[in-house]
Parts: structure tokens; C-alpha cells; sequence
């Protein structure tokens, strides 16, 4: 299931998430569906943060130029 979930998905982003789930201990969990959609749900909502904190760094930045 999880091999089909990432072939949509280039080899580096496969690369990348296979990295994440091995730094989180998350192999020790089956690889059921469930837990391949939270684990991609968690990093999108990661992404949306970091995406975020970048924007408001830049709207500090605009606002201090005179």
C-alpha cells in the first residue's frame, strides 16, 4: 500500500518521507493506509507552517523597508 501511495510521488519525495518516518520512529508501526494518510496530513500540515513563518518574515522585512 505504501509502495503504490509513493510511486505518484518522485523518487526524492519518496526518499524524503521514508527518511522522516525512520527518524520518528514510525517503522515500528504497521504501514496500514490509516497511518500513511496521517503521516502525510502531518507533513502537509508541517509544510503549511514552515510556508507560514517564511511569509511572515518577509511581510516583517517589506514593512521595515522606508
Amino acid at each position: 500500500k505504501l509502495r503504490n501511495r509513493l510511486s505518484f510521488k518522485s523518487a526524492r519525495a519518496a526518499l524524503a518521507e521514508r527518511e522522516i518516518l525512520k527518524r520518528e520512529n514510525r517503522c515500528k508501526r504497521p504501514l496500514t493506509q490509516r497511518n500513511v494518510d496521517t503521516f502525510l496530513i502531518e507533513q502537509d500540515l508541517n509544510d503549511a507552517r514552515i510556508r507560514r513563518a517564511e511569509n511572515l518574515h518577509v511581510s516583517q522585512w517589506l514593512q521595515q523597508l522606508p
